[in-house]
């Protein structure tokens, strides 16, 4: 006894099938929300085929020597900026807010099972259907090997170690206060400060390298001892005050989003003030900007300021 399906009824059971499909999705009962994850069955099936494509496509690829010193300090600091925040770091755990992804991002604390050219592809390309992006830079393989070999070297790393590793061995603090801030980069004896403020009467004069007054566009260089190089660039303007409305919302959103460093008031009108820091620190240097705006004047003030060691002499 046997069961014979025709080709008619197999094409009109596709057919009703994908109606129905398409019926449940037109509903909008099907929950996409984020904190309703997702079924084991379905965690699994994806993860299952990432795993088998990364497989696949990464064939072919040959990884170098991934013990060089200098390409795992190379990772820690691209890691460090890039990465730390969604999957820890040693001694830092994965902020709270990307634990409510789906899914998740995990910790790299044991890549057992995954080979070298498979964590190459995954860091150069990204995954689709997670928050895990595309190496920004695509030509740069040397960076992406980098992160490869800091990974596989970061379980057996030690807090302190991969802080030396990632952020340089230096000191560098941020302060910011109503109308301005103040920077500081110690390293080896040598100490470097940025000051912006009104009060000038409170300024020090031993160890005054130079006073830039905020008012048009003003450069600054000069190399501190023999291993710091402070840059730093001043621009001013004077906005309407439709103009400064404006650019004061999109500079707060800005804070907001980017996670700056932020002091928000207002003046005996109601009208609003603003000063933000954003920091990018690498392992050799320390970027700066600075926003900060006044309502009194409609003055806009923005620092960019570079605080850089000076490079070594392996090239690291």
């Amino acid at each position: 006894m046997g069961v014979r399906i025709g080709w008619k009824r197999l094409v009109l059971s596709v057919t009703a099938a994908g109606v129905v499909g398409m019926a449940v999705a037109w509903s909008g009962v099907i929950d996409v929300s984020a904190s309703s994850g997702h079924w084991k069955a379905t965690d699994w099936f994806l993860h299952w085929v990432m795993r088998k494509s990364v497989r696949t496509h990464s064939l072919g690829v040959i990884a170098p020597d991934l013990d060089d010193p200098a390409m795992i300090r190379r990772g820690a600091g691209h890691y460090a900026t890039g990465c730390a925040p969604c999957h820890g770091a040693p001694g830092e755990k994965r902020n709270p807010v990307v634990l409510q992804q789906t899914p998740p991002p995990p910790t790299l604390d044991d890549l057992h099972g995954w080979r070298d050219r498979e964590l190459f592809w995954v860091v150069k390309h990204g995954v689709k259907f997670t928050a895990m992006p595309a190496w920004v830079a695509r030509t740069r393989d040397d960076e992406v090997w980098s992160m490869v070999a800091f990974l596989r070297a970061m379980r057996h790393l030690e807090p302190d170690v991969y802080r030396r590793l990632a952020h340089g061995e230096f000191e560098f603090e941020a302060w910011i206060f109503r109308g301005g801030h103040a920077l500081r980069m110690q390293h080896d004896g040598n100490c470097v400060c940025e000051l912006v403020t009104d009060q000038l009467e409170h300024l020090p004069e031993k160890g005054l390298a130079t006073t830039l007054p905020c008012a048009g566009e003003r450069d600054h260089e000069e190399r501190i001892g023999e291993d710091v190089t402070f840059m730093t660039s001043i621009q001013t303007e004077t906005l309407s005050d439709h103009l400064y409305v404006g650019t004061y919302r999109e500079l707060l959103d800005h804070a907001r989003s980017a996670n700056s460093l932020l002091v928000q008031w207002d003046d005996e009108n109601g009208k609003g003030n603003l000063s933000i820091l954003d920091m990018q620190r690498f392992r050799d240097e320390v970027h700066m900007q600075g926003y900060h705006m006044r309502s009194d004047c409609g003055l806009v003030l923005r620092t960019q300021s570079m605080f850089q060691l000076a490079a070594d002499p392996a090239g690291v």
